[in-house]
This record gives structure tokens, C-alpha cells and sequence, in this order.
């Protein structure tokens, strides 16, 4: 707003002891509402539970965003989380509306279109669920062949006896 530029910017923001994260995640959050039919729960027959198929869908949309670690030996992917599922009204009532709010972190040599894709996919087999955008990040990455990136880490080396590792990080960056 007062007309300050810079052609550069170094961040402290995720690295530690000195690392230089040179990739962060994008993080793409997204709402789920899955509609079915009331019913007393002695009656299941006479209902279609939201909440079921809204986990029938999130177990499917799972397999597709593995979650096991990553970052070693440069395994480095897309992650989900599952962070919240809420439905029903009562315990002995069949739940007619089912939401749950997903977390999907993202590579940087993943697009968000290709996310959407992949839930898109899934969601194919689940009509009667709606998904919302919640929240959208883009991920971050730092090119170490800039002049300004080097001149930091060799400053970090002369000066202090530092050598800086690249790190990739598992979570967002505010850097963007």
C-alpha cells in the first residue's frame, strides 16, 4: 500500500535449525454434505443413511490420497485428512443430512484442477453428495538456483558455519 517492493523475500517461516523449505504443500479444504431419508432406526429399510454413505464415500475418496509418511527418500505426495463428520439428530434415528470437512494437502507438482479431478472421480459414484470449496492455498516452491537464495545460504556458511539442507514440508506456507 505505500508503494514498498522487493524482487526477493526470505521467510523464516517453516524450516528448522537452519533447513531452507524449498517446497510447501498447497492446501485445498473442502465441505461434504450427503442428503438421504429420515427413518426410525428400528426401520432402516425405510430410510437412506447419510451418514453411511457419506463414510462410504470418504473411505473411497481415502485410497485415492494415501496418508501413510512421506518426505523420506524423496516420497514426497498429496495427503487427506478427515478432520470433522457431524449427522443425525437422535441415536435411534437414521440421520436424513450427513456433513464432513476434508483437508487435502497437495505437492506443488499437483494442480488444483487435478485435485478436483480426482474427487470428481469418486463423487461420481455418490450422487446424492454436494461438495463446497472451503478454502484454498497454493502451494509454495523456491527455485535454490536464484542469486538471492544462494547468496543466503553461503552468507549462512561464511558467517556462521551453517550449511543449509533443502527440506520439503507436509504442511502450507504462508511464503506465498
Amino acid at each position: 500500500e505505500k508503494g514498498i517492493r522487493s524482487r526477493v523475500a526470505l521467510l523464516p517461516d517453516g524450516g528448522f535449525n537452519w533447513q531452507i523449505e524449498t517446497k510447501a504443500k498447497g492446501a485445498l479444504q473442502i465441505e461434504l454434505i450427503s442428503r438421504g431419508k429420515s427413518a426410525h432406526s428400528s426401520r432402516p429399510w425405510e430410510g437412506k443413511n447419510s451418514l453411511a454413505y457419506l463414510i462410504s464415500f470418504l473411505q473411497n475418496l481415502s485410497v485415492v490420497f494415501p496418508s501413510e509418511g512421506c518426505c523420506t527418500g524423496g516420497h514426497y505426495h498429496d495427503t487427506m485428512t478427515i478432520s470433522r463428520i457431524s449427522g443425525g439428530e437422535a441415536g435411534n434415528q437414521i440421520p436424513a443430512e450427513a456433513r464432513a470437512f476434508v483437508d487435502i494437502r497437495h505437492i506443488p507438482e499437483t494442480n488444483k484442477v487435478a485435485l478436483w479431478k480426482k474427487i470428481r472421480r469418486v463423487l461420481r459414484r455418490y450422487p446424492s453428495i454436494k461438495v463446497r470449496e472451503a478454502a484454498y492455498g497454493y502451494p509454495h516452491a523456491v527455485n535454490l538456483s536464484n542469486p538471492h537464495f544462494r547468496l543466503f545460504m553461503d552468507l549462512a556458511r561464511e558467517l556462521h558455519g551453517i550449511e543449509m539442507k533443502p527440506v520439503s514440508s507436509h504442511g502450507s506456507s504462508d511464503a506465498r
